[in-house]
């Protein structure tokens, strides 16, 4: 049996009177060239004019109708913001431990080295250099990826940019300035052991 056909939701795009298909509502917009809520009054005659039984209500803004149905997504990128801020720590504190440990492992080997004439200065900078190569690996792959998904979700972004700078550039300062400081204190710490006690570390 053949269904019957709606002529509201054909792909032709049928148009019908109102009075078949009523709706609670409709929507008017002004063009103005100063206050728009200087208008409100005159809108109000002019409607009421048409039609006594029309009600004119909430009366906004262009700019407060888009900032409420904006809500949502600003609600959304806040809850984001902290769970990215949450995440920036949790990372910080991870990659302070993971470094700090790898350097306290090399507590006899800088023993060792300043047994045979290595000094403190160098020492230290032995075990930075070091320590950077595999963060700057790191970040460079980090980099990659976030440009690739910032680009794949960038239709889903709402007031803010894909390639954002604060993001791109503050994020991988913080974590160079964490590995800097976890390298550091404990590289200076070892460098600061005499060291036959060193040697008795491991």
């Amino acid at each position: 049996m053949r269904q019957p056909v709606d002529p509201f939701r054909t792909k032709e795009g049928m148009f019908g009177p109102l009075s078949q298909q009523p709706i609670g509502s409709l929507s008017i917009m002004v063009r103005t060239a100063g206050d728009p809520l200087a208008l409100v009054e005159p809108v109000r005659s002019l409607v009421s004019g048409l039609d006594p039984d029309i009600p004119v209500a909430r009366i906004n803004t262009l700019e407060s109708r888009v900032d409420e149905a904006s809500l949502e997504l600003v609600i959304i990128g806040g809850m984001f913001t902290i769970f990215g801020i949450v995440a920036l720590i949790l990372a910080s504190i991870g990659l302070y431990a993971v470094m700090a440990f790898s350097v306290r492992r090399r507590t006899a080997e800088v023993g060792i080295r300043m047994a045979l004439g290595a000094d403190r200065g160098k020492i230290i900078r032995l075990i930075v250099s070091q320590g950077t190569v595999p963060l700057g690996i790191a970040l460079m792959v980090g980099l990659v990826l976030a440009v690739g998904l910032g680009q794949a979700i960038s239709t889903f972004l709402f007031d803010v940019s894909a390639m954002d700078p604060l993001t791109f550039v503050g994020i991988p300062i913080v974590l160079v300035l964490v590995s800097l400081v976890a390298l550091l204190v404990p590289a200076r710490r070892a460098a600061g052991i005499a060291p036959v006690i060193a040697l008795r570390e491991e």
